[in-house]
């Protein structure tokens, strides 16, 4: 399993060790307007922003003191999941997400589900959706919310 910094410290993930793999979710929806913006960590002692921008209509672009990451959302059943990769990087890291308003909440795959590997897109699908009822399946919400823009 790939640890790899994902978010800038302390705003989302310091090291996010989620479900990966070589193989991606679809690129089945269209970039969410509501999804752009830039997001920081109310709790977060440390200001920190995370920007997710449009790249391409399917795409969006992850920028973070970490890096740069490419990402693009798929449902799987009833539960939204951000794709997310590292530029020049084919490890996809998969998590799932909810946007409610000017929130949204990131969480891993639990470490109980992360060792498969998937050979094809199928596989990955059915696994996610035979196991994202399954109590424990998901672990470690993050919340960020949305910047207000200055007027």
């Amino acid at each position: 399993m790939k640890k790899v910094l994902l978010f800038a410290i302390p705003l989302l993930f310091a090291v996010a060790c989620t479900l990966d793999s070589v193989i991606s979710l679809p690129y089945s929806e269209k970039v969410n307007p509501a999804l752009l913006g830039t997001w920081t960590d109310p709790n977060a002692e440390e200001e920190s922003e995370m920007v997710i921008s449009q790249h391409g209509p399917k795409e969006y672009k992850i920028t973070v003191e970490a890096g740069e990451f490419i990402g693009h959302t798929s449902k799987v059943g009833e539960v939204n999941y951000m794709d997310v990769h590292e530029l020049g990087d084919k490890l996809h890291m998969f998590f799932k997400y909810e946007h409610k308003g000017d929130t949204i909440t990131f969480y891993e795959v639990s470490d109980d589900y992360k060792e498969v590997e998937f050979k094809t897109t199928t596989l990955l699908l059915n696994y996610l959706k035979e196991n994202a009822d399954k109590e424990g399946f998901f672990s470690n919400p993050e919340t960020v919310q949305k910047k207000k823009s200055k007027k």
